[in-house]
């Protein structure tokens, strides 16, 4: 059996990436609700911007590890049990939350169930808001040896050139054949992979450089939240106000967001046992958190709604309360059941 290396910083950062993609989707009600340009908008807007790289900041972790285990001599894991292995821990856990949304759901009258509708969801990850990156990573893990090819065969520097080019004719083509689903296409992140899949395979240097530059790396902070604030201006006056590209500005924000996090996540280590141990606990509930918080969500805004809770203000603090308390109360009770199962 193969033995992985334990990179531990890895599973802070993949902590810190599921609380961000928590954070946005609460706070996603009043980016859409607030009036644009209110103080109490832009109180919700930017921080829901500056943790928009979270699902980037997944797949660039999930590539990183993948990366690490082609260093081995034998290769890296075998195409066959590495794809069975990702089927069973990722994708039918997904299958099965889907059941679970689609039946909730069905019960408050946001589907109309029907088998076709079901399966429509299920391939497409539209039901809820975060299972697209289930349908991207389940591609990527399919491409498997395309992967392992390239970090052996092709430079870094052609590789990300190459992987630079088929994100932007992907988002820029897609958007201009008027193709829905160009967010649900594994192109689309293909520079995050790639740049994962590199660092990786090289992970002692990269590790390295990063903490000789922790320092520098850390002014990066500054051009982020420049760029926050001018997709602040964008959303306010309209997308069209500014002549920048949106698409252009996220993936440079998106990877500097990235390098910082990653080099937080490495300088943390034997600094703050605390707050170490809680990321380690997250970490280890991030999967089952990530799949159940959105309905969490939706349950508690419907319930917030039917009793006449129409306040903004109030809406966002109970679903921050909710969100970050219940999946992983539910969590700690399917562990528990889990752990009796066993020694039985």
């Amino acid at each position: 059996m193969e033995r992985r290396e334990r990179l531990v910083e890895l599973d802070y950062f993949n902590a810190a990436a599921c609380l961000m993609v928590m954070l946005i989707h609460v706070l996603s009600l009043g980016v859409t609700e607030l009036d644009r340009g209110s103080w109490q908008a832009a109180a919700v807007y930017l921080p829901w911007r500056l943790a928009a790289f979270a699902v980037p900041a997944f797949l660039f972790c999930g590539a990183v590890k993948l990366g690490a285990r082609f260093r081995k001599e034998d290769g890296g894991p075998k195409y066959g049990p590495y794809v069975l292995g990702r089927v069973w821990k990722v994708y039918l856990p997904y299958a099965a939350a889907v059941v679970v949304y689609y039946a909730a759901l069905a019960q408050i009258h946001y589907v109309t169930p029907s088998w076709k509708g079901f399966f429509s969801y299920l391939w497409l990850g539209n039901l809820s808001s975060q299972f697209y990156y289930i349908v991207i990573t389940m591609q990527f893990y399919l491409l498997m040896p395309l992967w392992r090819w390239a970090v052996r065969r092709v430079p870094w520097y052609e590789a990300m050139l190459w992987a630079a080019a088929a994100q932007f004719l992907v988002q820029k083509g897609g958007a201009w054949l008027g193709f829905p689903w160009t967010d649900r296409v594994f192109p689309a992140y293909l520079v995050f992979w790639t740049a994962g899949l590199y660092a990786g395979r090289h992970y002692g240097a990269v590790r390295a450089r990063l903490e000789a530059d922790r320092r520098g790396i850390a002014w990066s902070a500054l051009p982020v939240a420049l760029c926050a604030a001018v997709s602040w201006r964008q959303f306010v006056a309209g997308w069209e106000a500014l002549p920048i590209d949106l698409d252009v500005l996220k993936l440079f924000t998106d990877g500097m967001s990235i390098l910082l996090l990653l080099t937080a996540c490495i300088s943390l280590q034997g600094r703050a046992a605390g707050l170490e141990r809680a990321l380690r606990g997250i970490h280890r509930a991030s999967f089952f958190v990530y799949l159940s918080h959105c309905l969490v969500l939706t349950l508690v805004t419907y319930w917030l709604l039917q009793a006449g809770v129409y306040r903004i203000a109030v809406q966002l603090a109970v679903r921050a309360l909710a969100c970050f308390t219940v999946p992983f109360l539910l969590y700690f009770v399917y562990w528990k059941i889990r752990r009796r199962v066993k020694c039985m």
